[in-house]
């Protein structure tokens, strides 16, 4: 289990400058008006835990860091830091006086600490010109090798060090990393992600399945790390277990009763059944069966003798489809962005209690629907699950958790059971 605990804008543009965020095991809900930076703070928050500094670049420095939990006790902190790089300004062709600017390029610098349960060495991993090395209590181990900026290398370069220090606490962050996987994404107010999904033009979801033939020996097995990020574990075993797979098939299905998510969204919107089909965009026979490629999704509802392609589906359906989807696909951290949009209030609280479950879920929403289905276990956890947003001319974005005497009433308040939840917050000014 890997959590974000904190995050630290020491320095980034339109940010004001030293703000630091506390997050319990629950997650946080983002509260703000419009234009407060909401958004921009769950893309910043995506970033983090994907090492993915693209988000941060700007025409200014920046220096943002982001500490996470395990659950073997082990602690990391990454630090993304960035300087620009003036570039020359261009003449447009035939007008001398105006100035075609090019995007500034980036001195990039990521360091990885990581502080294991015991505490008796200290281990970092730091990153410039896309070349990492590795060291122990701040001695080099190795030479610097070249590696690109996403989270999946940050775990490979995890798993060197392990096994250059032979840390057996260490293989087992490693595995945690792998788990939170370096294509989480915020999940949009509106129908992108099912779009990326599900249009025949997508390649979101492009992956390799190696479907064995009854003459190998060797299990089926997925060929591509994006099998575990992008597609479901339930739905690649449904789907590797479908019948007459052979060079001449053009397309793999699962039914709905061996996909769970599938299965939950057809409870939920009363469907009698359900199918998801994948066309096969390619195809090709190796050493241990064949290997299909595959970009795009499509499903089929059955509702009494009637079939419904997922193109009919209405809004809400849609939204309720994809989300259930995007659970099954981040296992350790979810990030959504007005989730109860177009959703059934019986979907929300699915939505919010059983189907995300065992996850730490980062949340905006205007409606107080959301905060009505939230549940808060002590007084402490309110303080850090709330995140006031605002923005002022001075200082940019002011983000903040909830001061921790406001956390107080609130929490006295909602035990009382008098008041919703946004009820609370709205008639004592709080959000």
């Amino acid at each position: 289990m890997v959590r974000l605990a904190s995050i630290e804008f020491t320095k980034l543009k339109n940010v004001r400058d030293g703000t630091r965020l506390t997050f319990p095991e629950a997650g946080a809900v983002l509260l703000g008006k419009n234009g407060t930076g909401k958004t921009t703070l769950l893309q910043y928050i995506v970033a983090l835990c994907t090492a993915n500094p693209s988000a941060f670049i700007s025409d200014e420095p920046f220096d943002v860091s982001a500490t996470f939990s395990f659950a073997a006790g082990a602690r990391t902190r990454l630090r993304l830091q960035g300087e620009p790089t003036s570039v020359a300004a261009m003449p447009i062709k035939d007008s001398p006086q105006v100035a075609r600017y090019l995007s500034p390029s980036e001195s990039i610098k990521l360091e990885y600490y990581i502080i294991l349960s015991s505490q008796q060495e200290n281990y970092r991993i730091a990153v410039s010109d896309n070349r990492a090395e590795l060291y122990r209590n701040d001695q080099s181990l190795c030479t610097p090798f070249p590696i690109d900026l996403s989270q999946s290398q940050l775990a490979s370069c995890v798993w060197r060090l392990a096994n250059l220090v032979d840390q057996p606490e260490m293989h087992s962050l490693v595995s945690e990393l792998a788990d939170l996987g370096d294509m989480l994404c915020r999940y949009d107010d509106g129908l992108d992600y099912f779009h990326i999904l599900t249009d025949e033009h997508s390649s979101y979801v492009s992956f390799d399945i190696i479907v064995s033939d009854e003459s190998s020996e060797t299990p089926s097995k997925a060929d591509d790390r994006r099998f575990v990020q992008r597609i479901p574990a339930g739905l690649a075993t449904a789907l590797m277990r479908g019948p007459n797979v052979n060079l001449e098939t053009e397309y793999l299905f699962a039914k709905y009763s061996h996909v769970e998510f599938l299965n939950t969204f057809v409870e939920l919107s009363n469907f009698s059944g359900a199918t998801i089909v994948i066309p096969i965009d390619a195809r090709r026979a190796t050493d241990y069966g064949i290997l299909y490629k595959f970009r795009t999704l499509k499903f089929s509802f059955e509702l009494g003798s009637e079939r419904i392609s997922h193109t009919k589906l209405s809004f809400g359906q849609k939204r309720l489809l994809s989300y259930l989807y995007y659970l099954e696909c981040n296992t350790e951290i979810g990030v959504a962005d007005e989730l109860v949009n177009g959703m059934h209030h019986e979907w929300i609280e699915h939505c919010l209690v059983t189907a995300c479950e065992n996850r730490q879920m980062f949340y905006t929403s205007q409606n107080p629907l959301l905060l009505d289905f939230l549940e808060f276990e002590s007084e402490p956890e309110i303080s850090e699950r709330f995140v006031t947003c605002k923005w002022n001319d001075q200082d940019g974005f002011v983000w903040e958790n909830l001061d921790p005497r406001i956390g107080q009433e609130f929490y006295r308040l909602y035990k009382a059971g008098l008041q919703h939840v946004s009820d609370i917050l709205r008639t004592k000014g709080w959000w």
